[in-house]
């Protein structure tokens, strides 16, 4: 007998491999995709409740369905609730959140669990072939959380949503400005392979950007070095401070270190002219 909790009966005992010993669960599986959802209802005895239905993917269609399982668990005596659907993009988000948080499942202890369309498809493979239909896959999902060996429940993330989102959005931003910054040196060193060689842009930043758009090479090249220092410094807002590494080369340049500067604009002859006439097919 399940242990109680202020008049509410606690979940069911568990067996070692997973399964529940003595206890009605109902297990419902659910095929999302954008606009729709598909729901098959299965019993702990492996029959099927009834045809599969379909629902809106709406906060009406969660309605709908909430009301028909109520009806159902409260008819057929049952102890337990499983949600099953596949881990697909975020159109199983909604329905999840709104069946982990309703107070009207507590007395079954809903556990609702996103799995892995692969761990679906592999499953799917121990039964003869069948069409390939929406209908299908939620009885397949529905018999897949009656078999076992289930993932880890879903938990309730809309309180931490926002913050997930804002810190996977920057992280791709960042990959992203990353991969078009590569993009972008490489077709330069089709006309500049010199000056990508001697890698000026550590990436594209407000002085990088002035010096491609604002000034030609013919002008980079003939420059005075104050006015360019100048340049680079109001571009970017004096937040351009020259690299230890550059400062090395200077400290160890002989001589004017305008003739380092000149070397890095102007590069030797061992490395292709900063601006190559040489195209390849």
């Amino acid at each position: 007998m399940a242990d109680t909790f202020l008049g509410i009966p606690g979940p069911p005992p568990l067996s070692p491999g997973g399964g529940d010993l003595l206890s009605k669960i109902l297990q419902v599986g659910i095929d999302v995709s954008l606009r729709k959802a598909t729901v098959a209802l299965l019993d702990s005895s492996g029959l099927f409740l009834e045809k599969p239905f379909e629902i809106p993917n709406t906060l009406l269609g969660a309605q709908q369905l909430e009301e028909r399982l109520l009806s159902l668990l409260k008819a057929g005596g049952f102890q337990g609730l499983r949600l099953g659907m596949e881990a697909t993009h975020f159109y199983g988000f909604h329905l999840a959140e709104h069946f982990t948080a309703s107070p009207l499942f507590l007395p079954w202890h809903p556990l609702v669990y996103p799995i892995n369309a692969k761990r679906i498809h592999d499953f799917k493979g121990a039964f003869p072939e069948r069409d390939k239909t929406d209908l299908r896959d939620a009885e397949v999902i529905a018999e897949f959380l009656h078999f076992g060996r289930l993932p880890a429940p879903y938990e309730g993330q809309a309180r931490w949503l926002p913050l997930q989102r804002l810190v996977r959005y920057r992280y791709h931003l960042v990959h992203t400005l990353q991969r078009e910054t590569q993009y972008f040196l490489c077709l330069l060193f089709l006309q500049f392979p010199g000056w990508v060689q001697n890698k000026p842009l550590g990436r594209l930043g407000a002085s990088a950007r002035a010096l491609l758009t604002e000034l030609t090479p013919d002008e980079l090249i003939e420059m005075p070095l104050e006015e360019l220092a100048s340049f680079i410094a109001q571009a970017g807002k004096r937040r351009s401070p020259i690299r230890k590494p550059w400062r090395r080369r200077f400290s160890r340049q002989r001589g004017s270190p305008t003739a380092s500067v000149r070397g890095w604009r102007n590069p030797s002859s061992s490395s292709w002219p900063a601006s190559s006439v040489i195209c390849w097919p």
